[in-house]
């Protein structure tokens, strides 16, 4: 699946606050950057629900995909 523009953009922003998070964790301490840790976190959810739902929507397998691959599996397992 690829990657797109918005979820590339999500994801660099969850990183960057993450990085900007632990620069103010060193100097004024996690109380007073503990906001931007929950900004990351929430990018980083949001990216990781975008990709989710990406997943529900794509086309299911057909029946005889399944079935192929079931039996490849059953052969391997022998």
């Amino acid at each position: 699946m690829k990657i797109g523009l918005v979820d590339t953009i999500i994801l660099a922003l969850g990183v960057a606050f993450f990085l900007i998070g632990i620069h103010q964790t060193m100097y004024v301490g996690i109380k007073a950057s503990y906001w931007i840790f929950m900004f990351s976190t929430g990018f980083i959810f949001w990216f990781r629900y975008r990709r989710a739902t990406d997943n529900i929507t794509a086309t299911p397998p057909t029946p005889a995909a399944v079935e192929s691959k079931v039996k490849k599996n059953r052969k391997n397992k022998k």
